[in-house]
C-alpha cells in the first residue's frame, strides 16, 4: 500500500520554512567546493572531514575512557612506560631504585647460598656423597637428553638432504616433499622393519632403495618428471591412462539381455532391453494402466 501524503491539521497552516533533513546543508549555503584538480590525497590515518580530531596525550595524562585512537609523543610514551616500572618496582621490592633491588636480589642468593652450605654442614659424609652423586646424574641426563635431540635434529636435516637430493634426480623440485614423501615412509615401513632399515643405513645401502622407489614412482607419474615436458615436445607418448582397481569385472557393462522370444523388456529407459515409448505403452495399457 502507498505511503499517504503527509498534510498539516485542519484549521494549521505549513511553516514557511522547514527545517532541513539531518546531514542536509542549511538553505540557501553552497555545497562543498570539491578538491582542487592534481590535489594530493588524504595522508593515511588522516581522520576523514568532519569526524572529531583524535586527542592527543602528553606525559602526565590520562588516557581519556572510551577512546580507541589517540596521539602520543615519543617523550610522552618514554616517560609513561618509566613510570609504570617504577611502580612495579616499589609493588614488588618496596622500592624503585634499580641499584637496591639489585643489592637485595644478590642478598637474597647468599642468603639462600649461605641457608645451603649450613644444611649440607649438617648431613653426613655418606649423604654428602649420595647428594652429590644425584646432582651429577642429574647433570649427566640433561646433557644426554640434549645430546640426543641435537643427534635425532641432525639426522633429520640429513635424511631431509638425502631424499631431496635423490629426487631431484627424477620428480620436479616443486613436487618433493608432502604426499610424495608419505608415500616414501609408507613404502619404507611396510616393506621393511625398523631393525632392517637401520641395518640399511649403517651399511649404506639405504640411498639405493630409496633411488629404486623414486625410479618406479618417476614411472608411474610421468607428468611429475623433470623432462616430462620436453619429451612431449620431442613427440614422446602421453602418461598412461590410470585404470581402477577392480576384481576383473567390467563395471561399465550392462548384463546382456536375454535372448529369444521369452526375452523380457524393462521400463528402465538405461537398461539394456529398454522399451521404446510405444512398447512401453502399450505395455502399460494391458496392465490396466492408462497413460492418456
Amino acid at each position: 500500500m502507498a505511503d499517504e501524503p503527509i498534510t498539516s491539521a485542519p484549521g494549521t497552516q505549513p511553516p514557511a520554512n522547514p527545517p532541513p533533513a539531518a546531514g542536509a546543508p542549511p538553505a540557501g549555503a553552497s555545497p562543498p567546493a570539491p578538491p582542487p584538480q592534481g590535489a594530493p590525497p588524504p595522508a593515511a590515518g588522516a581522520p576523514p572531514a568532519g569526524a572529531p580530531p583524535i586527542p592527543k596525550v602528553g606525559e602526565d595524562d590520562e588516557i581519556p575512557e572510551g577512546t580507541e585512537r589517540f596521539e602520543m609523543t615519543r617523550a610522552a610514551l618514554r616517560s609513561r612506560n618509566d613510570r609504570h616500572a617504577k611502580k612495579y618496582l616499589k609493588d614488588t621490592f618496596g622500592t624503585d631504585d634499580p641499584e637496591v633491588v639489585k643489592a637485595k636480589l644478590k642478598a637474597a642468593e647468599e642468603y639462600e647460598r649461605t641457608k645451603e652450605e649450613q644444611r649440607v654442614a649438617t648431613l653426613t659424609s655418606e649423604q654428602r656423597l649420595q647428594e652429590q652423586v644425584a646432582k651429577e646424574r642429574q647433570r649427566a641426563e640433561r646433557f644426554k637428553t640434549q645430546y640426543q635431540n641435537e643427534v635425532r635434529s641432525q639426522a633429520i636435516r640429513t635424511s631431509d638432504q638425502v631424499v631431496r637430493g635423490i629426487g631431484e634426480k627424477f620428480l620436479k623440485p616443486k613436487f618433493l616433499g608432502g604426499d610424495v614423501y608419505r608415500q616414501l615412509g609408507v613404502h619404507l615401513t611396510s616393506t621393511y622393519s625398523r631393525k632392517q632399515l637401520e641395518q640399511l643405513e649403517t651399511e649404506g645401502k639405504i640411498g639405493g632403495v630409496i633411488e629404486q622407489w623414486f625410479g618406479k614412482f618417476a614411472g608411474e607419474n610421468p607428468e611429475l618428471t623433470t623432462g616430462y615436458e620436453a619429451s612431449l615436445r620431442a613427440g614422446g607418448a602421453p602418461p598412461p591412462v590410470r585404470q581402477p582397481i577392480t576384481n576383473g569385472a567390467n563395471v561399465d557393462e550392462r548384463p546382456a539381455p536375454p535372448n529369444g522370444a521369452h526375452a523380457e523388456q524393462s521400463f528402465a529407459p538405461s537398461a539394456q532391453n529398454a522399451m521404446n515409448s510405444q512398447q512401453a505403452r502399450a505395455a502399460a495399457q494391458k496392465m490396466g494402466i492408462n497413460w492418456d
